[in-house]
């Protein structure tokens, strides 16, 4: 996968947006749940009550990496490691720089799926259940008699 499609992105155009999205707390938000998501194990607190999710946001940041679409950037030029280690901090595993490749055209299609382009399917999903007469799927178990 190129890394020209991260340059591309919306809040990459060259003006004050991208700037702004990466000091906000929604980037930084965005940022901490892709991690949550890639290392669960991350999110456990240690013994001085700091997790390691906190602990990597922070190295991060040291290297200038805000934004979910700064790390993809970072991990596709194969530079994160490298720039982390220049700042004094551990360098991601082999198994983290993977599951963030693996994350990375799942996290795209995000970007730019609308709901039009969704469709839920299985038992409620809502177009059969329009069209039947009865209901196809229920919230709870039903009572057994």
């Amino acid at each position: 996968m190129p890394a020209e499609w991260l340059s591309g992105h919306i809040l990459d155009r060259g003006d004050d947006t991208r700037e702004m999205y990466s000091y906000s707390l929604e980037g930084q938000n965005e940022l901490l749940q892709f991690l949550k998501a890639i290392r669960p194990e991350w999110s456990f607190p240690k013994k001085n009550g700091k997790s390691n999710v906190r602990s990597v946001m922070d190295k991060l940041k040291a290297v200038g990496v805000t934004t979910v679409w700064e790390l993809f950037r970072a991990v596709m030029r194969n530079t994160i490691n490298e720039d982390l280690a220049q700042a004094g901090y551990s360098v991601l595993s082999k198994e983290t720089l993977d599951r963030i490749r693996k994350r990375m055209s799942f996290f795209r299609q995000l970007d730019v799926l609308t709901e039009t382009d969704c469709r839920q399917i299985g038992a409620f999903a809502p177009v059969p259940q329009l069209l039947s007469q009865k209901k196809l799927a229920y919230w709870s178990p039903k009572p057994q008699l």
